[in-house]
């Protein structure tokens, strides 16, 4: 009499084929879309997403984050399997900067995807953030800015700011910022500050 055991291994091992397959596919549009949200940021439509939504995900930023970095790490060591490099300082370093990059797509994914989903909308809100710094001096990336406090280092920052509204500004102050978008974010538009 045969083995039942013999016969159900194999299909545990399918399974098991399909849940990672599963799994690659569901991280890499989790790595896609974070992407999206890091590319919108570096092309110029900057989202902010509200204080509340920003507390409120930061544990699952974390752990998408986390996952986000262990797969585009096990995605980077499996390649390096497959063309047959051992492991040296410039692969360690690659890994390390793949951990580092997929942390901040998946994190970048979960803070402003939402946001950044709103504000492709025309419907107008207003948010009210707390000033963390004005800072004197601009970059190229980002000119005349004002730095906001309890915000995520993906957007804690409104460029463009008026040098009228800039000079009225200190940090511990509330602002009060309308845009497109929606409860959870919105496209900096005018910012105000509150008494």
């Amino acid at each position: 009499m045969a083995n039942p055991e013999a016969k159900t291994l194999p299909v545990i091992l399918k399974d098991l084929c399909w849940l990672l397959r599963i799994a690659i596919i569901a991280g890499l549009v989790v790595l896609g879309l974070g992407l999206v949200t890091i590319l919108a940021q570096i092309l110029g439509i900057r989202v902010l997403p509200t204080e509340d939504w920003v507390a409120r995900a930061r544990p699952v930023a974390l752990a998408i984050g986390v996952a986000a970095g262990l797969g585009t790490v096990t995605l980077v060591r499996l390649g390096f399997k497959v063309q047959g490099q051992r492991m040296t300082v410039k692969n360690w370093l690659v890994l390390a900067f793949s951990a580092l990059m997929g942390f901040w797509l998946g994190a970048g994914l979960v803070y402003t995807g939402p946001a950044l989903i709103g504000a492709t909308g025309q419907a107008r809100v207003t948010h009210v953030y707390v000033v963390r710094d004005v800072p004197r001096s601009s970059d190229r990336r980002c000119r005349d800015a004002v730095k906001l406090d309890r915000m995520v280092f993906i957007a804690d920052e409104i460029c463009g700011v008026p040098s009228e509204v800039r000079s009225l500004l200190a940090p511990g102050m509330r602002v009060e910022v309308t845009g497109a978008g929606n409860a959870l974010g919105l496209r900096p538009g005018l910012i105000r500050p509150l008494p």
